[in-house]
């Protein structure tokens, strides 16, 4: 769907994000809705996501549960990039291959600078499964928390929950 709407010219761009596109990348967890990150129509300073919600309505998608459109049983959860990390990580998406399909997901190192960004219980869930796996480039991880200023962040919570381990 989403690719069918990049085609079309609807999305400019997108990319997967937040515990969907974690799950590219590390062991199943409970995951809510899918995050898509597009860049978006700004209209009277507004992000105008209209063009999207009226052609999935087209395709037959209409039902929505919030801000989220149910697309295949999924609620989709369509998000401009707010910060200059969000930008960043879609700019630099990654392709993979699921059942079949190209999908544009964020990169590991990107979707765990996010998690030290927001902070929440189940970032740090997910930070820890990134660290277990080691299915991230360090290197590109510290540059990436040092573009955006998170490394004393990252610090400080490596300290707090992260003791037994000497990353």
């Amino acid at each position: 769907m989403l690719n069918g709407l990049l085609e079309e010219g609807v999305l400019k761009d997108y990319a997967i994000g937040g515990g969907m596109a974690a799950l590219a990348y590390v062991e199943p967890f409970l995951t809510e809705d899918i995050d898509v990150f597009t860049t978006m129509t700004v209209t009277s300073g507004l992000v105008d996501p209209a063009a999207i919600f009226r052609r999935l309505r087209e395709r037959g998608f209409d039902r929505m549960d919030g801000d989220r459109i149910i697309i295949h049983g999924w609620p989709v959860q369509f998000l401009p990039p707010l910060s200059g990390l969000e930008a960043e990580a879609l700019s630099s998406a990654r392709e993979r291959i699921v059942e079949g399909v190209q999908t544009r997901f964020f990169c590991a190192e990107h979707l765990m600078a996010i998690a030290v960004k927001t902070g929440r219980g189940k970032d740090m869930a997910r930070l820890e499964k990134f660290i277990e796996a080691g299915q991230f480039d360090e290197t590109a991880f510290s540059d990436i928390l040092k573009r955006h200023n998170l490394t004393g962040r990252w610090n400080e919570m490596k300290e707090r929950f992260f003791r037994h381990d000497d990353r």
